[in-house]
């Protein structure tokens, strides 16, 4: 009965779950879209998502606003090669801090390590309301767990961060690092970091993110795109987060192999099991009842 109970539990298919091979950002329609290109049922196959547009009604224009919008792996758009054209500026968003108002990003953050790729966003007013530009930036750190951030200017006027929220913290796809207006002493301790400073444009991102579904959160890639006919009115950023778990049915042939064996194993255990059973039966009446114990 073991044998024809593990017969059937055996499948004759099994599931493919191919790895993300290329990631592409497009744009179409004056629209970011992102590609994903993967190898299933041994053929190129590809994957189109897009931004669904934000909501603009009564939009604060002097504040940091985010759309984040989930995406399944099914949850793809169309897209025409035709009416594509390519975006005018992509970054890469691991471990980096995006203040567009004031044209800057932050270069390596370095509180998480390099497997931590979880999408980092600033939320809170403009910083140009506190300083005209940034000069430089570094770290401040008087704990293990002081996330902290002080951004000066050509008039050494300083805004201080703190970066140790989360947001959807319980889920490790959805999480990412927030950093928020904070109030602390900025003068710079032994310990403290300078961080190394990209120009990028004065308008909001969009923002990719991309990840296995089976895979940890170190698989995630994050991406800021501006495109190259921004909207003047645009003051809020899209984040887009891709969970990428597509599985295709396949015909397996050691499974069916292991089925085989076992049907061919299977007339041996019964032909055991009769000449074993009587065996055990003259022996144990044989021998009495002290020897059971």
């Amino acid at each position: 009965m073991h044998f024809r109970e593990k017969q059937n539990r055996i499948p004759f298919y099994k599931y493919e779950r191919p790895t993300l091979h290329e990631i592409r950002v497009l744009q179409s329609k004056n629209q970011p879209t992102l590609e994903l290109y993967y190898i299933g049922e041994n053929e190129k196959k590809f994957s189109y998502y897009c931004v669904t547009p934000s909501d603009t009604n009564d939009q604060k224009k002097d504040m940091y606003l985010y759309d984040v919008q989930f995406r399944k792996f099914e949850d793809t758009c169309e897209f025409k090669e035709e009416d594509s054209n390519w975006p005018i500026r992509v970054e890469k968003a691991e471990r980096r801090l995006f203040l567009y108002d004031v044209g800057i990003v932050i270069n390596d953050l370095p509180w998480w390590g390099k497997s931590d790729t979880s999408l980092t966003i600033y939320r809170g007013p403009h910083i140009r309301k506190k300083i005209s530009d940034v000069r430089e930036v570094w770290t401040i750190q008087q704990n293990p767990f002081d996330y902290k951030l002080c951004i000066a200017d050509s008039n050494n006027r300083i805004v201080a961060l703190d970066c140790s929220k989360h947001e959807e913290d319980l889920d490790l796809f959805k999480m990412r690092h927030v950093c928020i207006s904070a109030e602390f002493n900025c003068s710079k301790q032994p310990n403290s970091k300078l961080l190394s400073l990209s120009e990028i444009p004065k308008s909001p991102p969009t923002y990719f993110s991309a990840q296995q579904g089976w895979a940890l959160y170190y698989s995630r890639k994050n991406y800021a795109i501006w495109l190259s006919e921004a909207t003047p009115t645009q003051t809020i950023s899209p984040i887009v987060q891709i969970r990428f778990e597509p599985s295709f049915k396949k015909f397996s042939f050691k499974n069916v192999i292991e089925y085989g064996l076992i049907y061919f194993l299977y007339p041996f255990t019964i032909v055991f099991d009769l000449v074993a059973t009587p065996t055990y039966f003259i022996y144990f009446t044989l021998a009495g009842p002290s020897h059971l114990f």
